[in-house]
């Protein structure tokens, strides 16, 4: 029976491996990525939306390709089985944001696993290209303003949903390693992929974890924007629990009559609301730092975001560590604040800025090139 099920774990294992098999190797991702820039540099083709989709697609399989044959929730037996050949040149016990994780250190990244043994982080330590998503997410847009006859629209919108749970990937990576401003700017930058035409997603689970994560981070006026801007959409949290975070706010900020405002109105709309659902915290203990859980909305970001697919979010993510992620133009609309619920059609103009971000970040600001997005979005998703 044991023979049995060691067979069976193999099989699972190699089915996993075979799917990971896709992946470009580092040499060859580079290289197609040099062809496809160089591409982009003459004039009649880069005025053509295939040459920009083409340049996207080859910057996110350099985005992949480092993370070779390890996908999320490996045991360490499948890493030394199926790793493609790579070993790792140190194992360390770490101390990961209070949780107690193996570091496994390879020429190019960087395995986390949780206490579990499995493998939950890989933070790639030497990127192919520096930057990548922000350059995906560039190209994807650059094709769109070029397709005019909506010829690629199928492309870039799939192209654009997977440079979204990238930096959603990634902002949880950044969560899960303790740092927390950055995974709030990543997850701006997978909700402003993610509403970017012709995708046009809504992802107010990105907006609401952007918040989250600058509250943890303690850079609360860039937590209020977001929670303000679920308000606007009509995004309340479970039981009306986004008007306790900006009364919590409002509450340091020794606005004592917004505070009471915000919880005055949250209960108006909630009246069944448990006060102490609303235990609204800006610190996480070791033990709550685990974003594959999210059921507890009070100590941790959602990890589901209700414009991606649950079959995207199993495959492995990387971390780059070799620099900070760009925030990306975020440009948005507000719904009036007496909104019950975003409908399911949604039609929105964008007019409200959020140029005014980067000035409440504790860090010195991005070095931001994106120009400023002027989007609108139709979806047919529920939220």
């Amino acid at each position: 029976m044991k023979k049995l099920f060691l067979v069976l774990a193999i099989a699972a294992s190699l089915q996993a491996f075979d799917a990971q098999a896709q992946v470009k190797s580092p040499a060859a991702a580079l290289s197609a990525v040099q062809k496809a820039e160089a591409t982009t540099q003459n004039a009649k083709q880069a005025a053509k939306a295939a040459t920009w989709v083409k340049y996207a697609d080859a910057l996110m399989d350099a985005y992949e390709a480092p993370k070779g044959n390890f996908w999320l929730g490996m045991s360490r037996q499948e890493i030394d089985m199926l790793g493609g050949g790579e070993k790792p040149s140190a194992e360390q016990a770490v101390d990961v944001a209070g949780r107690q994780m193996t570091k496994l250190v390879y020429s190019n990244k960087n395995l986390y696993l949780n206490e579990n043994g499995q493998l939950e982080v890989i933070e790639v330590s030497a990127p192919l290209v520096d930057d990548v998503l922000t350059k995906a997410f560039d190209a994807y847009k650059k094709a769109a303003e070029l397709d005019t006859k909506g010829q690629k629209t199928k492309d870039i919108s799939e192209g654009l949903a997977k440079v979204s749970t990238a930096f959603t990937d990634e902002a949880y990576n950044a969560y899960t390693l303790g740092d927390y401003s950055e995974s709030s700017v990543l997850f701006e930058n997978a909700a402003v992929s993610s509403a970017q035409a012709p995708y046009a997603q809504l992802d107010t689970n990105a907006v609401y974890n952007a918040g989250f994560t600058a509250i943890t981070a303690g850079e609360n006026e860039r937590a209020k924007l977001f929670f303000e801007q679920c308000l606007g959409y009509g995004y309340y949290g479970a039981e009306g629990e986004v008007y306790s975070r900006l009364a919590d706010i409002a509450q340091q900020a020794g606005d004592t009559a917004a505070s009471k405002e915000y919880l005055e109105e949250g209960f108006t709309k909630f009246p069944r609301a448990r006060p102490s659902s609303w235990a609204s915290s800006t610190t996480i203990s070791p033990a709550e730092r685990t974003p594959t859980a999210c059921s507890d909305f009070s100590t941790r970001p959602r990890r589901m975001s209700p414009t991606t697919p649950p079959s995207t979010m199993s495959r492995a993510t990387s971390m780059s560590s070799s620099a900070t992620a760009r925030r990306l133009s975020l440009h948005t609309a507000s719904a009036p604040r007496s909104t019950p619920t975003m409908p399911t059609a949604i039609s929105a103009r964008v007019s409200t800025t959020m140029s005014s971000l980067s000035t409440s970040r504790t860090r010195p600001p991005r070095n931001l090139t994106t120009p400023s997005m002027q989007l609108s979005w139709e979806s047919s998703r529920p939220l």
